[in-house]
């Protein structure tokens, strides 16, 4: 059993890592946090601990005392550690986050009603996302949903998503858009991981 939660972890953190490194500092942060004992970040049940954040399931067995800070790899704290170094070492331009930004300004350009649909599956990326195509478009042209928003706030973000010019970028977690009609205007869509 083991052997099966660790590669579960690997697996977790290597779709984190392919998705952004906001969400892979995250999810390690939090990681090292539950293995340093530091659970009341974890139980506090904030926004970090949503459905769609991986770093809870990663961090152990979820709010279960004595068990989530069991680690199943050996010197765990000192990887996490030297992992999260190693990040704050890289450039701190993201290619990803630059090539994604290229394209979709030529998009723009070209296409100038375009509604973009964005998908993530990790709200530390949804937030640079947000944030980045609020920097080059303006803060009215993105919102955001994520199955921490209540149904009706989500709703109305969609409908003026559907109705309205702004915004024109709509960046989803797959949980905040579970149910919803997020295409009737939109014919453009983006699986950003």
């Amino acid at each position: 059993q083991g052997q099966t939660a660790v590669g579960f972890l690997m697996a977790t953190f290597g779709k984190l890592a392919s998705s952004s490194r906001a969400a892979l500092k995250s999810a390690l942060q939090r990681r090292l946090d539950v293995l340093q004992g530091a659970q009341d970040a974890v139980e506090a049940g904030d926004d970090q601990t949503s459905e769609e954040d991986a770093a809870g399931a990663v961090g152990g067995a979820m709010k279960k005392g004595k068990k989530a800070k069991q680690s199943l790899i050996g010197g765990e704290a000192k990887l996490v550690k030297g992992l999260l170094t190693r990040l704050e070492l890289l450039p701190k331009r993201d290619s990803k986050l630059e090539g994604f930004s290229r394209g979709l300004a030529k998009l723009v350009r070209a296409a100038s009603d375009i509604k973009l649909l964005i998908f993530t599956e990790y709200r530390a990326t949804q937030n640079v996302l947000a944030d980045t195509l609020a920097d080059l478009f303006g803060k009215t042209s993105v919102e955001t949903i994520h199955g921490s928003k209540s149904m009706d706030e989500r709703k109305q973000i969609v409908a003026k998503f559907n109705e309205q010019e702004e915004p024109r970028f709509l960046v989803s977690t797959a949980a905040g858009g579970e149910g919803l009609n997020l295409q009737r205007r939109c014919h453009t869509i983006v699986n950003y991981d």
